[in-house]
């Protein structure tokens, strides 16, 4: 028994809009793969060394709450980041139990060349005059992709 089917655009214009959304979810995950691969880490890692870029004081707790991971998940993920000399871990100045995760040029130069290449990519796909309006797309989709996720148990007590 299949999940059913509550919404199926008939729309051609919202179908467009659909199929070049996952044409380009899947260009982006592949991109992730090979940009997390040459540094010998998966994609996960990939996501919480920007974590640990744009947060200068990141704790495994907050990176394993932005990513959505356990705790054990986050142990192996550190473990992982720390062995491939992208970031070290630093004792917390003030509580012997805390670490914080400080991000290493290896790890700040694949975070920059992960940066760039996007940015690249959105130069040369977005004119100027689209960006502000697909910046407000982007952000009104995630807030919608987030209800969505957060309805996701719904599913199984529909009937």
């Amino acid at each position: 028994m299949g999940i059913p089917v509550v919404f199926a655009p008939t729309d051609g214009e919202m179908q467009a809009v659909i199929a070049a959304f996952a044409e380009m979810r899947a260009e982006s995950v592949h991109s992730i793969e090979q940009l997390a691969g040459s540094l010998g880490v998966v994609p996960s890692d990939y996501r919480a060394l920007f974590y640990v870029a744009d947060n200068h004081d990141a704790t495994p707790k907050a990176i394993a709450e932005s990513l959505r991971l356990t705790t054990g998940a986050m142990t192996t993920l550190l473990d992982r980041i720390e062995a491939a000399g992208l970031v070290k871990r630093v004792a917390h100045p003030t509580d012997r139990r805390s670490i914080h995760l400080k991000i290493t040029a290896k790890g700040q130069k694949g975070v920059d060349y992960g940066r760039a290449r996007y940015t690249e990519a959105f130069v040369a796909a977005v004119p100027s005059e689209h960006r502000e309006l697909i910046a407000d797309v982007f952000t009104a989709l995630a807030r919608e992709l987030r209800e969505v996720g957060d309805s996701a148990g719904n599913i199984t007590r529909q009937k």
